[in-house]
């Protein structure tokens, strides 16, 4: 892998519903997500998504 040990990303994004939307709900909408990938101590990842949400 080119000496890549760990990968951190996060997107945000606009995302579309497949479905017509119900009332309240709009085609397009805002999404969010992140990854934590690689080696590292048990719970670290874990406390590391704990304290980008808080």
């Amino acid at each position: 892998m080119d000496g890549l040990t760990s990968l951190k990303r996060y997107l945000i994004a606009k995302a579309y519903r497949r479905e017509n939307p119900s009332k309240g709900r709009y085609p397009e909408f805002y999404q969010c997500g992140f990854d934590i990938a690689g080696s590292s101590k048990k719970m670290a990842p874990d406390f590391e998504v704990v304290r980008i949400l808080t």
